[in-house]
C-alpha cells in the first residue's frame, strides 16, 4: 500500500472528521473537519480539497455525520463541546452543504455532553441519533445516567426540521 500525505488545512484541536456520501471526484471524497475548540467547521470538496467554511462559531464540533434529504447536502453537528468536557450547552445543528456561509443553518436542541452523532434513514425517515455521555455534571468526571426522555424530545425536533 502507498501512502501519500498532503495537508489541507491547519485547525487546531481537530477533532471530528466526516466523509459525505455521494460527493466524490474519481473515487476522491468529499469530507469535513471540525474543531473542538473554537476553529472553524470546513468543508473539502475534491480535487482541489481548498477548505470551504461552514461555520466559525459556536465551535466545539465534537462529533459530524453527513447526510442527503430530498437531493440537498447537510451535516449535522454536535456542537459547543469544549476541551476538558465543557458541553453542558451542547447544541444540535444542522448546516446545509450546498450553499455553505448561507446562514440558512437550523438548532434541532440543546441536548447537553452529546459526543457522537448519526443520521439513520429508517423506511423513508430521517432519524437522529445520539450519543450523550451524562444529562449533567457537578464535576469533570462526574458521568451521571442520561436522561432518555430528553434524547426523545430532541428526536421529534430533528424530524419535524427535515
Amino acid at each position: 500500500m502507498k501512502v501519500t500525505k498532503r495537508t489541507v488545512a491547519s485547525v487546531e484541536r481537530v477533532y471530528s472528521i466526516a466523509v459525505v456520501p455521494g460527493l466524490s471526484v474519481a473515487g476522491w471524497p468529499a469530507f469535513l473537519a471540525g474543531s473542538e475548540g473554537d476553529d472553524p467547521l470546513l468543508y473539502f470538496k475534491p480535487p482541489q480539497y481548498r477548505a470551504i467554511e461552514i461555520a466559525n462559531r459556536p465551535g466545539g464540533f465534537m462529533s459530524l455525520w453527513a447526510f442527503e434529504q430530498n437531493g440537498s447536502n447537510y451535516v449535522v453537528a454536535s456542537t459547543d463541546f469544549k476541551p476538558g468536557f465543557k458541553a453542558e450547552n451542547c447544541r444540535i445543528i444542522v448546516y446545509p452543504l450546498d450553499e455553505p456561509g448561507k446562514g440558512r443553518c437550523f438548532e434541532v436542541g440543546r441536548l447537553p455532553y452529546t459526543h457522537r452523532v448519526a443520521v439513520l434513514d429508517l423506511d423513508g425517515q430521517k432519524c437522529f441519533l445520539g450519543s450523550t455521555l451524562c444529562s449533567a455534571k457537578a464535576f469533570k468526571q462526574d458521568l451521571p445516567v442520561t436522561d432518555p426522555a430528553l434524547k426523545k424530545q430532541y428526536l421529534d425536533s430533528f424530524i419535524k426540521y427535515l
